[in-house]
């Protein structure tokens, strides 16, 4: 019966490790878990993947260092100030702002 338990013991640590160590390397993205501090994502072709926050998502910006590690992308080509808006994951056809303010580059991607 000490053996049994002892076994019983192994095995549930082993299980924890191993699970630690896939969902700390999101191998489990596919399944939608990601590890602390980053996000779940759905791309443009149904691929599922973990990312890490800029935490500028949504906050408007008028060059790229306005954002991070995010983009700075063209919302309205009418305004002059405050015309972009910052997304850490773009894909599709976007007009981005460069360090210097300029929103010339496009850029499409899949």
């Amino acid at each position: 019966m000490k053996k049994l338990k002892i076994v019983l013991i192994i095995v549930g640590i082993v299980i924890v490790v191993i699970f630690g160590v896939v969902y700390f390397s999101n191998s489990l993205a596919k399944s939608g878990l990601c590890r602390p501090g980053t996000k779940f994502m759905h791309g443009p072709f149904g691929e599922k993947f973990c990312y890490t926050p800029s935490g500028y998502e949504g906050k408007p910006c008028d060059k790229a260092s306005d954002c991070g590690s995010g983009r700075c992308i063209l919302v309205d080509e009418n305004k002059t100030i405050g015309k972009g808006v910052c997304q850490d994951i773009t894909y599709g056809c976007v007009r981005f702002a460069d360090d210097n303010g300029s929103f010339d580059s496009m850029i499409c991607l899949d």
